[in-house]
């Protein structure tokens, strides 16, 4: 009978098939991460595991607290089996809420997926519902290194009100040490920037403030940071408050300021000359230790300015040179460059209000009294090159110079007969006649490396950047369409007997109207826009449903995208134009056919009209 005894085995529970929504949402968010373009949603899908088709969909996010504007996204239909990519991701945040807030908070985000649904008395039924949870920091809340470590560089204020007064110190300190008081930057050379900066390290001397120890894993974790309004109210700092601090001072007169953090701490530097690592984030220890022992780059150890016996300047060097040299106890986790950084285009945060900050005017009796060091052993390298100024040659002089520099005029040379290969450069100028004539003057010039604007491993959009910011100059403005809503598929006639007669429009005619629409909304959207903005020129694209042939599914995407200029908008006899017609009289991207209607499109590119000053 034994033998005859089976081990039962259990099978494994399959999942219902269900349709759900994907959606990828930022952890943390605050007033930083919005100000430069981190966008909440990262990724947003629908995906349909069942056999059933939906249609006249509409997918609603909403939050509570409530951080932004409800938004909804109308989908024509979902396929059985599918899974769609839903675009348009931006949200319009609630940007004085998170100016407000005081204490992190939670807030929920919801998604609701609705359908038609025709035995349902109101006619829709809710097919999905998804619940993210994210944390809602307050203006001062630093996510620490592990949420975007880049984004330190926006708590770097250095247009604070106590950054103003903390510089007019540093002035007067360079004046009673027989210095020039210019906060000139590096227009003096190394040993200058040396100076601005011992001259910085002694205003903040005259603060007199105290150290506040912070949070365990502060440079992971996060913590609230002081401004420098706040400090200088307080009298508090922590090692990342004054960091940031000095940092900000530096910028502002016009020094490259760096941030060191190692674990646990925190402290600043600067660079002597006019320089700045390729990329914002430098976790390489030994590329800094190359730049301090080349005199390029100096670190300084901050907290020394909380002792109740403040040391000179050169000595809170001599610290923070220890933290990164060979034989440092200390961890060395990353360097922030930040003037990288604002190359990157992460912006300080904005002054939540005016602040009056209590920066002593005058020296007290107890108060220190630092003069400006010298800077002893800084080479001081700022040497001006001489070259021929070709500027005072004629055009038929330089013309003649070059060919003679050319020597073979044939298409054998490479500089008239150019290919672009591996052993080219490539360079970025906004202005290629006034490139050409700084090369032509004889002008040394300084290449600089691109800076990884938005792309790579850079959490920002930068679509979403310049949508915010109009940095570019020209504003670009989306429209939907929904043409098939509007244009009738029927032709309707009345017959001598009276009777209607119903007949199925052509797709010919279908598509004739259906472009005269789409151009005649897009050139009144663009002309209502030259109306009321100063702008010379705007870019509308006009967005609808058209077959996408990959997925065999009906998706919204750009059909026309169109660039308005106002002289020509407003040489146009609107009443007896045409408005299909009309698009030849401006840029403008279309692919249409009468037989098969409208193609998707690229959308203008708003840098191809940007104009540099």
């Amino acid at each position: 009978m034994d033998d005859l005894v089976q081990p039962l085995t259990l099978q494994e529970e399959v999942p219902p098939k269900e349709i759900k929504i994907l959606a990828t949402l930022v952890a943390k968010l605050n007033l930083a991460d919005f100000q430069n373009a981190i966008p909440v949603i990262r990724e947003l899908r629908v995906s349909n595991e069942t056999s059933d088709r939906f249609v006249s969909a509409t997918l609603t996010l909403s939050s509570a607290p409530e951080v932004f504007k409800s938004k909804i996204w109308r989908i024509d239909e979902i396929a059985a089996d599918s899974f769609q990519v839903i675009p348009g991701l931006d949200l319009v945040l609630d940007g004085p809420f998170l100016n407000r807030l005081t204490e992190a908070e939670m807030s929920t985000f919801t998604f609701v997926l609705e359908a038609e649904d025709k035995d349902r008395e109101s006619g829709r039924k809710e097919v999905a519902r998804l619940e993210q949870v994210v944390d809602l920091l307050p203006r001062n809340q630093w996510g620490g290194l592990r949420h975007i470590p880049d984004m330190t560089a926006a708590f770097v204020q250095p247009n604070d009100a106590a950054v103003e007064r903390l510089l007019k110190q540093a002035a007067e300190l360079l004046r009673l040490s027989d210095k020039p008081s210019a906060l000139d930057g590096y227009e003096g050379g190394p040993k200058r920037a040396w100076q601005l900066a011992s001259a910085v390290w002694g205003a903040v001397a005259r603060m007199k403030l105290d150290y506040a120890l912070p949070p365990a894993s502060f440079e992971q974790s996060g913590q609230k940071i002081r401004s420098p309004s706040q400090i200088a109210d307080s009298g508090l700092a922590t090692c990342l408050d004054l960091t940031l601090l000095f940092c900000a001072a530096l910028e502002q007169m016009g020094l490259n300021p760096v941030i060191v953090f190692t674990y646990g701490h925190a402290f600043a530097g600067l660079w002597l000359k006019p320089e700045e690592f390729t990329t914002a984030l430098v976790d390489d220890v030994t590329a800094v230790r190359k730049r301090v022992k080349l005199q390029e780059l100096v670190l300084f150890e901050t907290t020394l300015i909380t002792h109740n016996s403040i040391p000179p300047f050169s000595y809170a060097v001599e610290m923070g040179t220890k933290q990164v040299a060979e034989e440092a106890e200390s961890v060395f986790e990353m360097l922030l460059d930040i003037r990288r950084a604002r190359l990157q285009r992460i912006k300080p945060l904005a002054s939540s209000e005016a602040q009056i900050a209590r920066v002593a005017v005058a020296e007290s009796a107890e108060a220190p009294s630092f003069l400006v060091e010298e800077g002893i052993g800084i080479a001081d390298d700022n040497i001006e090159v001489q070259v021929e100024d070709l500027s005072k040659l004629d055009p038929a002089d330089r013309l003649g110079r070059w060919q003679r520099k050319l020597l073979d005029l044939s298409l054998r040379n490479n500089l008239l007969n150019f290919k672009m290969g591996k052993r080219a450069l490539k360079l970025e100028s906004p202005d290629p006649g006034a490139f050409e004539d700084i090369i032509a003057s004889g002008q040394a010039l300084k290449l600089l490396t691109r800076p990884d604007l938005m792309d790579g491993t850079d959490p920002r959009e930068r679509a979403l950047y310049e949508q915010r910011e109009r940095e570019d100059g020209v504003l670009e403005a989306r429209v939907a369409i929904h043409g098939s809503d509007v244009i009738p598929t029927e032709i309707k006639s009345l017959l001598k007997s009276g009777k209607l007669s119903t007949k199925a429009m052509p797709a010919g005619r279908f598509n004739e109207l259906h472009q005269d629409y789409v151009c005649s909304c897009t050139l009144r959207v663009g002309r209502e826009l030259l109306a009321i903005l100063p702008d010379d020129l705007v870019i509308v694209t006009a967005l609808d449903n058209v077959l996408n042939s990959s997925t065999g599914h009906m998706e919204e995407e750009p059909i026309l995208s169109v660039a308005f200029s106002r002289s020509t908008v407003d040489g146009l006899n609107l009443e007896t134009i045409d408005p299909s017609d009309a698009m030849k009289n401006f840029v403008h991207n279309m692919n249409f056919k009468k037989g098969a209607g409208f193609s998707a499109v690229a959308a203008l590119d708003a840098q191809r009209f940007a104009v540099t000053v």
